[in-house]
């Protein structure tokens, strides 16, 4: 909780701040999703709790002799070791006026004007020449991120998913095991196919319709034709009583119990999450057919193999890989998921890659944001349970609202102890 002297200290006037508070408070606002400081709106403390410390403290060390989570702290809101001890505050939190000529020649070059700087609402908005992955710069654009502190894995940072811990897991479930190729072949109804053989995307390509019975059998010869159903493709209808309803109940309540679930990767609370069409997911494509590389923003995101041989290459999306790869399409601006039109399938492994190989009754947790394609090896069937990262936000703040409920509750109750016992005592 705040102090009295921090309350009136963001309650005052910015510049009267130090340079740690300004930074603190900047933050703040931004997890508040609070428009830029106005010593006229309401106090921070209406909206956010900060967590004490003592900048002043902090100031009489150097870099390296703060502890690991200050500099973490202090790394996630722009700060650097050649900032910290020069005593040099990170340009973003000053005014224009304040920046100095090379600083303010470095954000035009990037697309800032000082009307814009000025009135910049919001935490993380950038100029157009912000968005340009690193090694699409030009040499001026480059140059003017280098000074202003950036390089090659600096520069987007913020972008990259958690960490590269893709989990393998082998599951058994009785009730989707008999959802196989013969019994997809049983099927009478429409399905719609996508292209299994392109390095480009497959949300906006040409798609083809013919009866699930006649694919059964393009599947035998070698199509390339991939029926896959994410998103809320409206042909999930066709099968939501037969597939979808059974992959929802039966594997949530296989993943439940698994080790993923033991590890945390199967978070509990998604067992709470309101599902839809949105949450599962059928693969189903013939011999060297496959998804092209790709990351997807979802929370949790799991593949599951009924049947066949599937081959997964994964990479991760962090510094290791920040100069490798660029979205050449975006499904909403990337918050959906990116496609980059590389090949990893074929050829050498990529450095940092893993390559998996999943059977009959293997699934496979993709972490979140993780680079990743994958290959039919044989005709195969797979199904899919996935959160959406919005859902798990949604989820744990419905969380603490109902612990929140609790406690409330339980005060409720406690207060009316007394008029509880006078009507029985009455009855």
């Amino acid at each position: 909780a705040q102090t009295t002297t921090e309350r009136e200290t963001t309650r005052g006037n910015r510049e009267n701040m130090t340079g740690l508070k300004k930074i603190a408070v900047i933050s703040l606002l931004a997890i508040a999703n609070i428009p830029k400081w106005d010593s006229t709106a309401a106090s921070v403390d209406d909206h956010v709790c900060a967590e004490e410390f003592d900048d002043d403290l902090d100031n009489e060390f150097d870099w390296v002799e703060l502890s690991e989570v200050k500099r973490n702290y202090y790394e996630s809101i722009g700060w650097t070791q050649k900032h910290w001890d020069s005593g040099a505050y990170p340009y973003y939190v000053q005014g224009w006026d304040e920046l100095g000529k090379g600083r303010q020649d470095a954000l035009i070059t990037l697309g800032w004007t000082k009307n814009r700087w000025e009135n910049a609402n919001g935490w993380g908005e950038k100029a157009v020449g912000e968005t340009i992955p690193w090694r699409k710069l030009s040499h001026e654009q480059r140059t003017a991120a280098e000074y202003l502190g950036y390089n090659a894995i600096n520069w987007h940072a913020h972008e990259w998913g958690k960490e590269f811990n893709p989990t393998v897991t082998h599951l058994s479930i009785p009730e989707l095991e008999v959802m196989g190729l013969d019994y997809l072949g049983q099927q009478d109804v429409e399905v719609e196919l996508r292209d299994g053989n392109t390095l480009q995307d497959d949300e906006f390509g040409e798609r083809k319709t013919m009866p699930m019975t006649e694919y059964m059998r393009e599947l035998k010869n070698g199509t390339m034709l991939y029926l896959k159903y994410e998103d809320y493709d409206v042909f999930k209808e066709h099968i939501r009583a037969q597939i979808g309803s059974k992959v929802l109940t039966y594997m949530r309540e296989a993943l439940n119990k698994s080790p993923l679930a033991e590890k945390g990767v199967y978070k509990k609370e998604y067992n709470d999450i309101e599902t839809d069409d949105y949450n599962w997911l059928i693969w189903v494509g013939g011999t060297n057919s496959s998804t092209s590389m790709h990351y997807d923003d979802d929370a949790f995101n799991f593949l599951w193999v009924v049947e066949g041989r599937k081959r997964v290459v994964l990479l991760p999306n962090d510094e290791r890989t920040a100069e490798d790869y660029d979205c050449i399409v975006e499904v909403n601006g990337g918050d959906h998921s990116c496609w980059t039109g590389e090949d990893i399938l074929n050829g050498p492994l990529p450095p940092h890659a893993i390559e998996v190989e999943l059977g009959p009754g293997d699934g496979i947790a993709i972490p979140y944001l993780c680079w990743h394609a994958v290959k039919n090896l044989e005709p195969t069937v797979a199904y899919g349970f996935r959160v959406d990262s919005t859902d798990e936000d949604e989820d744990e703040d419905s969380g603490k609202e109902k612990n929140d409920d609790d406690v409330d509750d339980e005060e409720e109750d406690s207060s009316g102890d007394s008029s509880g016992d006078d009507n029985d005592d009455e009855n």
